[in-house]
């Protein structure tokens, strides 16, 4: 079985979740690959795949916790305002409590 690339994960994600699929098992299935692959996720990617997670109403706490991390090190400013409003309503949607270092 081969893996998804970062942006076809992120990609397919984002679709399901815009047609209205809501299976958590999707998420908990690609889970351990975004935490596995993440330092090849692009910010898109990033904010993709998040979005999907909380419009599937999955709250995956290693995953927001990997991206939350990631977000610590990462330069906001290269997040595009679609990005950010993602992530942002993401983790809103998702109940998580971002980390004022973030």
């Amino acid at each position: 079985q081969k893996d998804f690339s970062p942006r076809q994960l992120a990609v397919t994600l984002h679709s399901l979740a815009s047609s209205g699929v809501r299976e958590r098992s999707i998420c908990s299935a690609v889970a351990p690959q975004i935490i596995r692959d993440f330092v090849g996720f692009e910010l898109r990617d990033m904010s993709y795949s998040l979005w999907a997670f909380a419009k599937m109403t999955h709250r995956h706490a290693p995953v927001f916790g990997k991206i939350q991390d990631g977000l610590r090190v990462m330069s906001t400013s290269k997040f595009t305002p679609q990005d950010l409003s993602m992530v942002l309503w993401s983790f809103a949607r998702a109940g998580w409590e971002i980390d004022a270092e973030v």
